[in-house]
């Protein structure tokens, strides 16, 4: 089938009667192709983002907002993604608050960096450490415009350092320094 795009005025007499139609009919088969195969390419992204166990987002800047937010998200702050787009402090609210004036100037401030790790509290109050993945969109003036990251609960592996560094450094049955770590701190 073939798709055409057609414009035609009326040609009129003397007495402004229509006595013909002017007009150009274009082929606009391969707009259309191209259009839905983009938009075909924006579900599949869509379905990948929103099955992600990890969170993907993009945040405006200016103003700040929530371009984007996956549903991910539930899972590690207990608030729907409709919460960060009716308020964009919600992500920070939820930051631990040991690390929230860290993580405001890391991913906020004048030049963010690309890996960061901290903890937000869920809102059942259990805390979570997340990591997250920054890349900075700019203009053509080269000013930071928008923030793309990815964000994965990473608490059972630091849970899991945290064990192993334990059973390196602690006896198991006092709990106390084992000889290794004391030595570690006389030096």
């Amino acid at each position: 089938s073939v798709h055409v795009h057609v414009e035609a005025a009326p040609v009129t007499d003397h007495d402004e009667r229509v006595t013909g139609w002017l007009g150009t009919a274009t082929d606009v088969s391969l707009q259309v192709s191209l259009r839905a195969e983009l938009e075909a390419r924006e579900v599949r992204f869509r379905q990948l983002a929103e099955r992600s166990p990890d969170v993907v987002m993009r945040v405006d800047l200016h103003p700040l907002r929530f371009d984007y937010i996956g549903p991910a998200i539930t899972a590690i702050t207990g608030d729907a993604p409709d919460a960060f787009y009716a308020d964009s402090g919600v992500f920070l609210d939820r930051v631990h608050p040991d690390d929230a004036e860290r993580v405001g100037a890391e991913l906020f401030g004048a030049e963010p960096g690309e890996l960061h790790q901290f903890r937000v509290v869920h809102r059942d109050g259990s805390v979570r450490t997340l990591e997250v993945r920054t890349h900075v969109v700019r203009d053509g003036a080269g000013s930071a415009v928008a923030i793309e990251a990815t964000a994965r609960d990473v608490s059972a592996s630091v849970e899991q350092r945290r064990h192993l560094d334990s059973l390196a450094h602690r006896d198991a049955l006092t709990g106390l320094l084992n000889r290794r770590a004391l030595l570690d701190e006389l030096g």
